[in-house]
């Protein structure tokens, strides 16, 4: 568990609760804040994270007696953060506002076997990667850059090879699909967003030069000249034949599914009958 913030001394209901404190054997707290322009409080790392980032400017700081297991402390030499075992399970607990410092979480985590299920590959910061997933396993994944530039990265999904040499424009917000199934088809994943969804078609939209959609059906494929089609034993790969400067959006197209009308008439989904 990871606690950012003041450890809670107080309910809901403004009464007294030291539930968490007693658990994690704190003793009273104490509180600094800075007074600007004049004061500004911070919090720095110490122990086995003392190298792994410089002091850093806060607001307010909860601080609490040092104990030995201490990350962080104030400039009062205060414990401000640590990382402690309960029980089973690990707590660490940051009582100040320190800042998203990649180096300091990063170690944060490696220090609790805390695995990221996205990784992003970029030599800086400045990208947002998330994802959700139905009871089903199908999955979105959101991809934010948020910087003005654009970025060339490499995406990973819980150490797996998801995408190399990912194009992500400037200040683009994508949502990709990840076995979602849609028109009988399931969509194992892809580099464009999906904007549109028939029967017999599914509209994608474009954010590479040469998009590559992986597939999963028992459909025929129609080919088109907006797109090239390759099968093998685990999938069929669609790429897009013109890149996203060129055209917005392509249209894969399966064949429709036939079915017996029950009067010996054989007919497509739309109804048109079988010559």
């Amino acid at each position: 568990m990871i606690l950012y913030g003041e450890i809670p001394e107080y309910d809901m209901e403004g009464h007294s609760c030291l539930v968490i404190k007693d658990a994690l054997k704190l003793k009273e707290a104490s509180y600094h804040e800075s007074v600007q322009p004049t004061y500004f409080t911070s919090m720095t790392c110490c122990g086995e994270f003392a190298e792994t980032t410089a002091s850093q400017p806060v607001e307010r700081i909860q601080c609490l007696a040092k104990d030995g297991t201490e990350i962080l402390t104030s400039y009062e030499d205060e414990m401000c953060g640590f990382i402690k075992t309960v029980g089973s399970g690990v707590i660490c607990a940051v009582t100040g506002d320190y800042p998203a410092d990649k180096k300091f979480w990063s170690r944060v985590f490696e220090q609790m076997e805390i695995c990221p299920a996205i990784e992003i590959s970029y030599y800086r910061d400045g990208i947002y990667a998330s994802r959700t997933r139905d009871g089903k396993g199908q999955e979105l994944f959101y991809l934010i850059n948020l910087d003005c530039e654009d970025k060339v990265i490499t995406v990973r999904e819980e150490g797996h090879l998801l995408w190399e040499k990912f194009e992500l424009g400037q200040k683009a917000s994508l949502v990709l699909p990840r076995n979602v199934v849609v028109s009988g088809v399931e969509i194992m994943k892809s580099t464009a967003e999906i904007f549109k969804v028939t029967e017999s078609s599914i509209g994608f939209s474009l954010t590479q030069m040469e998009d590559a959609i992986y597939l999963h059906t028992d459909r025929k494929l129609l080919p088109s000249e907006e797109y090239t089609i390759y099968t093998d034993d685990s999938w069929t790969v669609v790429r897009s034949r013109k890149g996203k400067r060129n055209r917005d959006y392509i249209n894969v197209r399966v064949e429709e599914r036939r079915r017996n009308d029950g009067q010996g008439h054989v007919r497509t989904e739309s109804g048109m009958p079988l010559m």
